[in-house]
């Protein structure tokens, strides 16, 4: 399959994206009149990529490439990508990269895209894009926007009702109990299992990207967390409601 293949398979998958149910985010994305680099950053699963898609589809035109994807993560790929996305797109001057991470040499192509003008917006994992890697590769030349999952406020925003006050803490213990995590709050899959498959994804890429080899002292922490809840509970419940 060529690069071109590709991004317009990719391409199909984003309109039917767009058209699903989205909950505005409270974070902004800089506008093109900001000539640096916007990278969108937060933990897996979060929604990154879909705040991205919608804020830019706001915006106007723009070229999309999801690097998550094994046919476009080589080096050798890189002359052909942009040609590819005006093939698809048109002449774009706006691109959004996503899971840019995943392309080798990543920050000399952004780099280079960002000297010839192109307005940029590119996504990562907290695991790959921390803020000090991204001093060193950008230079500097960056903006920061970090998505989290749903807030408690974001959380009511997507239930898309007025509630009562005893609703409101119904959803709060819900809220406390399965997270802000999009995925099982839009789709019918088992919580518990995604979350517990979600956590020990992140707990490894802290091991693979800190080298930390006892995974004791997870636990504590975890413990921890969880006996915050109550207090955390009633901190949103008088914050937000």
């Amino acid at each position: 399959m060529t690069v071109r293949d590709a991004i317009l398979l990719q391409k199909r998958e984003l309109d039917l994206r767009v058209k699903e149910k989205y909950v505005p985010r409270d974070a902004e994305l800089p506008g093109e009149g900001n000539k640096l680099i916007k990278v969108i950053i937060g933990p897996r699963r979060a929604g990154k990529s879909f705040f991205a898609v919608h804020s830019l589809t706001e915006k106007g035109q723009f070229g999309y490439v999801n690097f998550d994807d094994e046919q476009l993560t080589g080096g050798q790929i890189i002359p052909e990508i942009v040609p590819a996305i005006e093939s698809v797109y048109g002449k774009v001057s706006t691109l959004l990269l996503d899971e840019v991470q995943n392309l080798f040499e990543w920050e000399l192509f952004v780099n280079r895209l960002s000297r010839q003008g192109y307005n940029l917006y590119i996504t990562g994992s907290n695991a790959h894009l921390l803020s000090k890697d991204l001093a060193t590769h950008l230079t500097g030349r960056h903006t920061l926007t970090t998505i989290l999952p749903f807030s408690y406020r974001e959380y009511v925003r997507f239930k898309g009702e007025e509630c009562t006050e005893s609703e409101y803490r119904e959803h709060l213990d819900l809220y406390s109990e399965i997270g802000g995590f999009p995925e099982p709050l839009v789709t019918k899959i088992n919580r518990k299992e995604y979350l517990s498959r979600l956590f020990d994804a992140i707990i490894y890429n802290l091991h693979s990207r800190k080298h930390i080899t006892c995974r004791k002292i997870y636990r504590p922490i975890t413990l921890k967390i969880s006996k915050s809840s109550s207090l955390s509970k009633r901190w949103l419940y008088h914050r937000y409601v």
